[in-house]
């Protein structure tokens, strides 16, 4: 457990949502260790305890408490990360679990719905306006052809390619055009997206089989909601079509 896990209580407003989201659910648990710090450190005529040996027992408490809430948020992530591999691997009985690493999880933009369609947009109108400007060099090459021709077979092809260059040159604006409004709507989203906890995030790496059979590692995200109970974003990390969306979100951001 990283040290951004243990330091997540300022994110809830009252006492049990607070160590609610400390313990990743387990907010009974918690509130036994405040009461029994509470204890220990107001009653000290009952106690006689020294500042020494309170010191230790709050830290005994404290690395008892978080070692227990670790391996609880581990337990819980890896059954619903298992459930969910179920759905989804070709060759689930191949699945080896390697490790999951757990910490806390904020809203993000490079994870939102709505930012990340208008990112896929983006990509889609790149992908278009490359297939057009391909289009406008073999009409190009095409024009250099026949433009020294005197025949009517030669100009027929010659304007035919001058129509087909003009009209891919056509569809490239267009697309630019379409490209800079959806980065203007990325903008204006970014502008005004809550960064705020959301939950914990797992790194999970497990190996498995691909639908060929070969032996494969591979390194999944996962995101779920501060009790434990769902998850509510997944993704595989090595997916280089999302690597090539977020970073268009980037550049949209410039």
């Amino acid at each position: 457990m990283s040290e951004s896990t243990l330091g997540e209580k300022g994110v809830c407003p009252s006492l049990n949502q607070e160590v609610t989201c400390f313990a990743g659910g387990n907010s009974h648990l918690m509130i036994n260790i405040f009461i029994i710090l509470k204890e220990i450190l107001n009653n000290d005529k009952r106690t006689k305890l020294t500042k020494i040996m309170k010191t230790k027992i709050l830290s005994i408490i404290l690395i008892a408490f978080i070692f227990t809430a670790c391996q609880s948020n581990e337990k819980k992530a890896n059954k619903l990360i298992k459930d969910d591999l179920y759905k989804s691997l070709y060759d689930f009985a191949s699945y080896e679990p390697v490790e999951t690493i757990i910490d806390s999880a904020f809203s993000s933009i490079y994870r939102d719905s709505t930012i990340l369609l208008y990112a896929y947009q983006v990509k889609a109108y790149g992908d278009k306006g490359h297939e057009y400007l391909e289009k406008m060099k073999e009409a190009k090459s095409t024009m250099e052809i026949w433009s020294d021709s005197y025949s009517s077979y030669g100009e027929l092809k010659f304007d035919e390619a001058k129509n087909e260059f003009q009209e891919n040159r056509d569809n490239v604006e267009k697309c630019i055009k379409e490209i800079k409004e959806i980065k203007k709507l990325i903008r204006e989203e970014a502008n005004k997206f809550p960064k705020k906890f959301i939950g914990w995030e797992a790194k999970h790496k497990f190996r498995c089989k691909t639908k060929g059979g070969n032996p494969t590692v591979a390194n999944y995200l996962y995101v779920f909601d501060p009790h434990f109970k769902k998850i509510i974003y997944s993704e595989d990390t090595e997916n280089e079509t999302l690597e090539e969306v977020r970073r268009l979100i980037d550049v949209a951001l410039k």
